[in-house]
């Protein structure tokens, strides 16, 4: 660091102080010319609530150095971390400096949020999956295949269409739910569109509305 004519007597000014992020340390602080003293032990200027929301804003959407780097792209892809390194990353988590340790990033404060589903299964939905998967336990409702043969997650299906009932939150009556594994599931589905039935995945209804909208913009 360059010094000034008036500061080069003090170049090498040291004192023992608190760090200013509250920790309750000490350390050496340093005369750092126009700047004054040094404030902070190193990386602790991140604790501070405004500079870990500052950061947090900076991370988001293309500003995150990982915005868009998937598959081959990805630094880590091919390469299989070792136990100490987990470790050390797990630790860092925890670390009071890390600015996304205790901030929600839930929804549309993720940097990879996307807008969400158009539509959902309703409030009662995760108590309902909750109860039926305690109800059928790890097994097949249409084959009695067992979910530890299985790679996949079980699904959670509806006998009858949320289309069909008032509320989706009626749909979701434990009468009108049953555990299939991913093969009855895909036939269920494939027997509904054979009968006309209309269904209503949040997956599906995004993807249909999406294409809808791109068929009226080249019209």
């Amino acid at each position: 660091m360059a010094y000034p004519r008036r500061y080069e007597a003090r170049r090498n000014d040291k004192r023992v102080q608190l760090c200013a992020c509250g920790c309750g340390e000490e350390f050496v602080a340093r005369f750092r010319g126009k700047e004054g003293w040094t404030q902070f032990i190193q990386g602790h200027q991140n604790r501070l609530p405004a500079r870990r929301a500052e950061l947090a804003l900076a991370m988001r959407g293309e500003g995150n150095p990982m915005f868009g780097r998937r598959g081959e792209q990805a630094p880590s892809y091919g390469r299989k971390h070792t136990l100490e390194y987990r470790q050390r990353m797990s630790e860092f988590q925890q670390r009071p400096d890390n600015p996304f340790r205790t901030l929600d990033q839930r929804g549309n404060r993720n940097h990879e949020w996307k807008g969400g589903y158009a539509e959902y299964y309703g409030e009662n939905w995760t108590a309902a999956k909750r109860l039926v998967r305690e109800r059928d336990g790890q097994f097949c409702q249409e084959c009695g295949r067992e979910r530890t043969t299985e790679k996949q997650a079980f699904a959670i299906h509806h006998v009858k269409p949320i289309a069909y009932f008032p509320t989706k939150e009626e749909a979701n009556d434990l009468s009108n739910l049953t555990t299939l594994c991913p093969k009855c599931h895909r036939q269920a589905h494939k027997h509904l569109r054979e009968q006309g039935l209309t269904e209503t995945s949040p997956r599906r209804v995004s993807r249909q509305r999406k294409s809808a909208c791109e068929r009226s913009t080249n019209q």
